[in-house]
């Protein structure tokens, strides 16, 4: 006879989205980027305030003393270009760094519910054509437990 595989799906996204966890790493990565936008906002600050500079004394200048100027200029250019390079590289990190410990904790809430449901196979509900009325959505089930059990996440 055959044997009646019990199944689940799951909304993956969904649920590191909305669990505690996927919330407060959201909140990191905002806060961690606008720290990054703000630093940056003193050298575009700077860099303005040297054009105009610039600009009011062109007239004013030698040739030498213009190239020099606009050397400078150029410089803080480069320097805001690696920083905002940097910047864009640490946000990266943390946030894959913050998305591979949430999954992992997830990916062992979901291990537990599936033994403790005699489930054989949760599908994720993206890219799944059909699902059943019969086949079970636990998406805010997991969010639930995976809560409580990180729950100073």
């Amino acid at each position: 006879a055959a044997q009646e595989i019990k199944m689940a799906v799951i909304d993956y996204a969904y649920c590191m989205r909305n669990s505690a966890a996927g919330k407060k790493a959201t909140d990191e990565i905002r806060a961690l980027t606008e720290s990054k936008n703000q630093s940056l906002k003193g050298l575009t600050d700077e860099i303005q305030k040297m054009n105009n500079d610039y600009q009011a004394k062109e007239k004013l200048l030698t040739d030498t003393a213009k190239r020099e100027e606009i050397t400078k200029i150029q410089n803080k250019m480069a320097e805001y270009e690696q920083k905002a390079r940097q910047a864009q590289a640490e946000l990266q990190a943390k946030d894959q760094e913050l998305t591979a410990k949430t999954a992992e904790e997830l990916d062992k809430v979901l291990e537990a519910y599936a033994k403790e449901k005699g489930l054989d196979l949760i599908l994720q509900i993206q890219g799944t054509a059909y699902v059943g009325p019969k086949v079970t959505n636990i998406s805010d089930e997991i969010i639930a437990r995976f809560d409580k059990a990180y729950p100073g996440r």
